[in-house]
C-alpha cells in the first residue's frame, strides 16, 4: 500500500504541477485547477499514502482474510485517481 500510495501521489503531483506543455500549471477555473486545489489542500501525501495504509492495517487487525481484497481495491482506486489527475491536463471547459 505504501508503494501504490507513493506512486499515486507522485502521479497526482506530476499531473498538477509538472504536466506537459502547453499547460504546465493549471489555468484558473479549469477542471484541473479545481482538482489540484482540492488535493493540495487535503495534503496528497497524507491522503494518498497514510490513509490507505492505515485502512489496510486496521483491516488486518479486524478481518485478516479481507486484507488482500481491500488492498487491491484501494490500489485500483489510487491509480484511477492518479490517471484522472493526469487526464485533466487535456480537459476543456464549456
Amino acid at each position: 500500500m505504501i508503494g501504490a500510495g507513493t506512486l499515486a501521489s507522485v502521479m497526482v503531483h506530476q499531473g498538477c504541477f509538472n504536466a506537459s506543455p502547453p499547460f504546465p500549471v493549471p489555468l484558473p477555473s479549469t477542471p484541473r485547477a479545481h482538482y489540484c486545489n482540492a488535493v493540495v489542500a487535503a495534503k496528497p501525501w497524507l491522503l494518498l499514502v497514510l490513509v490507505p495504509t492505515v485502512l489496510v492495517i486496521l483491516c488486518a487487525a479486524r478481518a485478516p482474510r479481507l486484507v488482500f481484497p481491500v488492498a487491491i481495491v484501494l490500489t485500483v482506486v489510487l491509480l484511477a485517481n492518479a490517471i484522472v489527475a493526469n487526464s485533466l491536463t487535456f480537459s476543456t471547459t464549456f
